[in-house]
């Protein structure tokens, strides 16, 4: 377990001892960081930070994937949304979202839910009466789409029967075969946006469980697959033999090499998943600190929340007060609040997910320098990328609260009072664990730590789908 953390600075009072009484005084913070929230000293493991820090790189071994574009719509009316998402590159949904400008084009979504041939709607030639089951899809084979390559005629051949005859149909006409057809219902792209897009793939793609022959199939699909080699060609599956041709090409917003490629990042660093991590990570920070004379106690507690759209929130609450007894009516009392909202820096790093990478080697597992030992009961840094680890690094910006102060000195035993701005750094920190291979899509835990006289508890509960 690896954790670096930073706990609040208390800032000190302007007091002006008692004769022959010391004042009473904080030796963690020197009065120059009054305020600051920022804890000197006290630093640990630099050679596992150090460690971290090449785990912030580990996400650039890639190329990033295409941003997707936003707003594209099927030019038959029926429109797709392309939904930014939130988080790293390597984030699960932002890979999907990159293959979103392939899956709104009206080449797909016209397939794809986009047009009904049955109603008419959407199709330039009007109602078709097609053989449809009892879901409403086409039937397959020849029984279903045989009035449909009259049009769409790539591809087609003419059937023939076991003597090799041309075969025909009830009415007398040729049997043609043709990979030409509508998608079922269940494989409609229309009205949704990139996670509603991409929990459909998985579901009728069976890529829910990280099944590699699932995942070749599915590329094999995208890579081979007739009627999608169609939609990149941008034809409409029509050729100018076909009493619609020729037509105009009208081809997705980029080629059918380029979307494999993004399709192959989505599984291999994806896993095929949805969302980016989503749940949350509370840190709750205490310091008690009391002698005959003084009381320092402060609580602070930080809640981070993950979204599955990829936003990450923070929400910073703390209370806190210095309480100081002298000689006389010497008496003085600081106390500091904050609410606050922030937006936090979260990293999750799953080993097996970087293991994955073509060409990754793992490295071997660091050692410390020669001469170089670690504090009592801290386990030595673990091998974040060569084992089944997973890393947590997360930080929150500065937030600011009120600091009131009040303070009572002889001679006069007057009470002065001021008021501040308090600034304040959450701790923050790096979490190392070793994954659940029965769950390695949920991580819970709980660490804690002491930092001089503060306890740090940090809990998290993330899951991904």
């Amino acid at each position: 377990m690896v954790h670096q953390a930073v706990t609040a600075a208390q800032p000190r009072l302007n007091q002006k001892a008692p004769q022959g009484r010391q004042p009473w005084r904080n030796d963690t913070f020197t009065r120059t960081e009054r305020g600051t929230g920022v804890l000197r000293g006290q630093g640990r493991l630099p050679t596992a930070i150090g460690l971290v820090l090449m785990l912030a790189g580990a996400s650039s071994l890639t190329a990033a994937a295409a941003e997707p574009s936003l707003g594209v719509s099927s030019a038959r009316g029926a429109s797709v949304t392309v939904a930014q998402a939130g988080g790293g590159s390597r984030d699960p949904l932002r890979l999907f979202s990159a293959m979103m400008p392939v899956f709104s084009s009206p080449r797909c979504v016209n397939c794809h839910g986009g047009v009904n041939v049955h109603t008419g709607d959407g199709h330039e030639a009007g109602e078709i009466d097609v053989d449809l089951d009892s879901a409403g899809d086409m039937r397959p084979g020849a029984q279903g789409n045989q009035i449909c390559l009259n049009c769409h005629d790539e591809g087609t051949s003419v059937a023939t029967n076991d003597d090799g005859t041309d075969a025909t149909n009830p009415d007398g006409t040729t049997t043609l075969n043709g990979p030409w057809r509508l998608a079922p219902g269940v494989m409609s792209f229309v009205g949704k946006d990139a996670l509603a897009l991409c929990k459909q793939m998985r579901e009728t793609n069976a890529l829910t469980d990280e099944d590699p022959i699932a995942f070749a199939a599915f590329i094999r699909h995208v890579s081979t697959d007739p009627l999608i080699g169609f939609a990149f060609e941008g034809l409409r599956g029509i050729t100018p033999s076909s009493p619609e041709g020729p037509v105009t090409a009208e081809k997705p917003a980029m080629d059918r090499p380029t979307f494999v490629q993004l399709a192959q990042r989505w599984l291999s660093e994806g896993k095929a998943k949805c969302t980016p991590w989503k749940g949350t990570i509370t840190q709750t920070t205490t310091k008690t600190i009391r002698t005959p004379l003084s009381e320092d106690v402060s609580d602070s507690t930080v809640t981070i929340t993950l979204k599955d759209n990829g936003d990450q929130t923070a929400h910073v609450h703390l209370t806190g007060h210095i309480y100081q007894t002298g000689q006389g009516c010497f008496s003085a009392r600081d106390t500091y609040a904050i609410d606050a909202d922030a937006t936090p820096d979260v990293n999750v790093l799953v080993s097996r997910d970087v293991q994955s990478i073509p060409g990754f080697t793992p490295p071997a597992a660091p050692s410390l320098p020669a001469g170089v030992s670690l504090p009592p009961g801290v386990p030595a840094p673990p091998n974040l990328l060569g084992g089944d680890t997973y890393t947590i690094v997360f930080t929150v910006p500065q937030v600011t609260g009120s600091d009131h102060q009040e303070q009572r000195n002889e001679p006069g035993c007057g009470l002065t009072t001021s008021d501040h701005p308090f600034p304040f750094t959450a701790a923050g920190g790096t979490l190392a664990k070793q994954l659940d291979p029965k769950q390695p899509d949920h991580l819970k835990d709980s660490d804690t730590t002491t930092q001089g006289q503060s306890s740090i508890t940090t809990e998290w509960d993330l899951t991904r789908d």
